[in-house]
């Protein structure tokens, strides 16, 4: 009932790549302003598309599914405004690749524990 939960809010909010261009701050003290460089950073956010409007879009990278399929809570969120969006690609995920992943998990799982 879980991992149904979870497929559900799969397709409720899908899960994309965005790229976009963000601000950056300079180094921090004296330097000669004709020899700095000044290049836009390009970056990339994955996560669960949550909200989207003509202002932003809004991922959530951990996404925690409910008892109930309608209340899903969330952790990291990160809001992006449009204007620095440049491509938004959507994650297929299939359900071969979900119980793959899960299997890999428990597989990986105790080697984690002796690793920390």
């Amino acid at each position: 009932m879980f991992y149904a939960s979870y497929l559900c809010s799969m397709k409720q909010y899908p899960l994309v790549v965005i790229e976009w261009e963000d601000s950056q701050l300079g180094f921090q003290g004296w330097k000669f302003i004709n020899e700095q460089e000044f290049k836009v950073p390009t970056l990339f956010s994955v996560g669960f598309l949550v909200h989207e409007d003509d202002k932003c879009k809004v991922l959530y990278p951990h996404i925690k599914p409910m008892a109930d399929e309608e209340d899903i809570s969330g952790s990291g969120d990160i809001l992006i405004p449009n204007s620095a969006i440049k491509k938004v690609t959507q994650i297929e995920f299939s359900i071969s690749s979900f119980l793959f992943l899960f299997a890999l998990t428990l597989t990986l799982q105790p080697t984690l524990l002796f690793c920390s």
